[in-house]
């Protein structure tokens, strides 16, 4: 992504593994999407720190710490390109985060059946997130994040069968 090239993101960033997730890469991207990067540090004080100094002058720069999942994280976000972006980050490995699942996960889907695009932008355009949508096209029952990920445990045979119901 062009945006994320003028920030130089990815070598500023690179000790803490940035990997882009979220819908742009899916093409189901909306008006009010950003454009999100998981990342990971040995301390969350460490990467905030690292993020502040690169790009705290931008746009709307914000940072937190909260928990998801029982897990800490920390999430800075501003805006840059006419984009709003969102770091993400834990101390736990990338790719044991919920997002780089999720995104994972999506994706394979998509490739299987490129049709599922069109619903998940319309039920996000009608203001459910990106989870959400899969959850009910899938007819996922419970929590849309646990949902989407149970799906990680399905042969692509099994997959193929859901999405073409």
């Amino acid at each position: 992504m062009d945006v994320l090239d003028q920030l130089n993101l990815f070598n500023t960033l690179a000790p803490y593994e940035p990997t882009v997730i979220g819908t742009p890469p899916l093409n189901i991207d909306i008006d009010t999407s950003d454009i999100d990067i998981a990342c990971t540090a040995p301390t969350l004080p460490e990467f905030v720190s690292a993020v502040t100094v690169a790009y705290s002058d931008l746009d709307n720069f914000s940072s937190e710490y909260f928990q998801i999942r029982d897990e800490p994280a920390a999430r800075c976000v501003f805006n840059f390109g006419g984009w709003e972006i969102e770091l993400f980050c834990q101390t736990i490995p990338i790719e044991e985060q919920w997002g780089v699942r999720h995104f994972k996960i999506e994706k394979n889907l998509l490739q299987m059946n490129p049709k599922l695009s069109e619903q998940v932008i319309k039920l996000k355009r009608s203001g459910l997130n990106t989870e959400e949508a899969f959850a009910s096209i899938l007819g996922l029952a419970g929590d849309p994040f646990e949902a989407v990920l149970t799906l990680e445990s399905l042969g692509q045979s099994e997959l193929a069968d859901l999405i073409l119901q």
